[in-house]
């Protein structure tokens, strides 16, 4: 197993009118990833706006042995990588769709 690769994904709620499509504010009292805003610009380079869901990898992470000698990764080996993330991110995400739903409407 010469290679193993994680990862950590981060899912950040942003409320109407908060964000880009609010010019980069977020309004007073809304709620941040770093608490109560008084208002202002989006916290973390316009992360955030009222929560945040952090995701990281399945337990291990992917796992893969490279093609070249000695399972030395090689460019042929990246999509089949590709594919091992992808797909353990549909997994995690498709478990958190209740909790991101909760979110907009202040179950989450």
């Amino acid at each position: 197993m010469p290679y193993r690769a994680t990862y950590s994904l981060n899912i950040d709620w942003v409320g109407a009118g908060e964000g880009p499509m609010g010019g980069g504010l977020v309004g007073a009292g809304v709620t941040t990833t770093q608490g109560p805003s008084s208002g202002g610009s989006l916290p973390q380079g316009g992360r955030g706006g009222a929560q945040t869901l952090d995701l990281v990898n399945s337990s291990g992470g992917q796992n893969i042995v490279g093609s070249g000698t000695a399972g030395a990764m090689q460019a042929s080996d990246v999509s089949g990588l590709v594919t091992l993330i992808s797909n353990d991110l549909t997994t995690i995400i498709t478990a958190a769709v209740p909790k991101l739903a909760g979110f907009a409407t202040g179950g989450g």
